[in-house]
């Protein structure tokens, strides 16, 4: 089993925490990301690194807990040299020499953009279909392509990372999606773009290639089929199967990425199975410990019928171990994408980086 480095442990436990109060002095001039998907849809968070005893960087990100909120587990303490500790609520160390990172739209060194709108679906794990429709940031493609472009002139960066609900109308949101990649092609013909999509075939996957994508996710949710049925009612794990044996036709091996939930009732032997059989044909998935809210676990528990509670950092390291053998022994390597999830390091485990 891969083992994890001490600095990949602290990682595990802060994913645990989730939430850290910051200083207001030190989030003067600092660009908070604004979550408007998934399960922390409408919560703020930053982005941080720090430089490990294993002689990598690890980052990190994290929600900001407002002011008036109580038991705070993480709490950031400015030293008297000017750096950034991070602290566990009983005062003993994580972090020492943390640094904020830049974020320049919703994460760290790209932008990813979510084609905001309603969904279709009302997956138990996601808060966005719980979110008040005044508060989306609703934009016409054009006025994507604009404020990329713009914000690429004042801090370059070289990926752009695209996602977006099941909209009602699906191929109003396609042809969404093949507006803005080749809007942001034509100004920043280098930039690599990766996308988030739901689709409904292989078409719509050679569309969103031939349009300019580099990478796509097709997102497989639960290693378990049942439990998907739950809590995303009217999907089908073999059909998310499907579509990215599908897409690897089409982006290559590599170049295919999803998303694997844990925490809401699989065994360790039901992610083994789903790894190997993502890998074996060239997709390189990401393993994440749910993400528990005030808004989520109602509906969670409701779909699953039981409690659900937060991964343990043990397992949640153990998970990440295995995801980083499976991806060894077919030959892929997470390190090696362009866009998304893997390229920016902060929300899971990663292989290479922190195990």
């Amino acid at each position: 089993m891969k083992t994890p480095s001490e600095d990949g442990r602290l990682k595990a436990e802060m994913i645990s925490m989730g939430r850290v109060r910051v200083p207001r002095e030190v989030l003067s001039g600092y660009r908070l990301s604004r979550s408007t998907a998934g399960p922390g849809a409408g919560s703020t968070s930053l982005a941080l690194a720090w430089d490990g005893a294993d002689g990598r960087e690890h980052n990190i990100k994290l929600a900001v807990a407002a002011e008036s909120e109580a038991d705070v587990p993480i709490v950031m303490v400015r030293t008297d040299d000017g750096g950034l500790e991070l602290r566990r609520a009983d005062g003993t160390l994580l972090v020492a020499d943390a640094r904020l990172l830049p974020i320049v739209m919703h994460a760290p060194g790209q932008a990813f953009i979510n084609l905001d709108g309603e969904c279709v679906h009302a997956c138990a794990f996601c808060t966005t279909h719980l979110m008040d429709p005044k508060r989306k940031n609703l934009r016409d493609p054009q006025r994507w392509i604009e404020l990329i472009v713009e914000s690429h002139g004042r801090r370059p960066f070289d990926a752009l990372s695209i996602t977006s609900v099941a909209a009602p109308d699906h191929e109003a949101m396609m042809q969404d999606y093949e507006e803005i990649i080749q809007g942001v092609l034509r100004h920043i013909p280098d930039i690599k773009v990766g996308v988030e999509p739901y689709v409904e075939g292989v078409e719509d996957i050679q569309r969103l290639k031939d349009a300019g994508a580099c990478e796509i996710k097709i997102n497989i949710q639960s290693p378990v089929p049942d439990i998907l049925e739950r809590i995303c009612p009217g999907w089908s794990s073999e059909d998310q199967y499907g579509l990215l044996e599908e897409a690897v036709g089409v982006f290559g091996k590599g170049r295919v990425t999803t998303n694997i939930i844990v925490g809401l009732g699989e065994s360790d032997e039901d992610v083994a199975l789903c790894l190997e059989r993502l890998t074996a044909v060239g997709v390189v998935p990401s393993v994440r410990a749910v993400r528990l809210n005030d808004l989520n676990i109602p509906g969670l528990q409701r779909a699953l019928g039981h409690p659900v509670e937060k991964v343990d950092p043990e397992r949640h390291l153990r998970l990440a171990g295995m995801l980083h053998e499976s991806l060894d022994r077919n030959g892929l390597d997470a390190g090696s994408m362009d866009t998304m999830c893997h390229a920016c390091g902060c929300c899971d485990l990663e292989p290479g980086q922190d195990i």
